[in-house]
């Protein structure tokens, strides 16, 4: 079974360029680390970047900075800047932000007592 949702991932990233003054709330319940999806992590870390510098957000800007730290796609048909632009049409909310920044940190806290269940039947 997989503990992860790669939807929930789009739509947080989605949530953040479309109500990034909502970072710093959703930053006090997520990080980088709770993105599984390499591309994701990537993007999420490139907002976070963004956010703490004080930089302007938007799609361009996020997709661009993406590509220059080298975010490649094992279909290498997938363009980042499409790859992008397609999270944003995904439509949310700041309140639903919020909410799936709590869920994807439920997923995270599976995926950890997952690993130490896993780790206490090797000891």
């Amino acid at each position: 079974m997989a503990i992860y949702s790669l939807q929930l991932e789009k739509y947080i990233l989605s949530g953040l360029i479309r109500h990034h003054d909502s970072f710093g709330d959703v930053r006090s319940f997520i990080n980088e680390n709770d993105f599984v999806n390499d591309v994701h992590y990537t993007i999420f870390c490139v907002f976070k970047d963004c956010f703490e510098n004080g930089s302007t957000v938007d799609k361009v800007l996020v997709a661009q900075k993406a590509q220059n730290l080298g975010i490649t796609f094992k279909d290498q048909t997938i363009n980042v800047f499409d790859y992008v632009n397609s999270i944003c049409l995904i439509p949310t909310t700041k309140n639903g932000l919020i909410e799936a920044a709590k869920e994807l940190v439920k997923f995270r806290v599976r995926r950890e007592l997952e690993e130490t269940g896993e780790n206490i039947k090797k000891f």
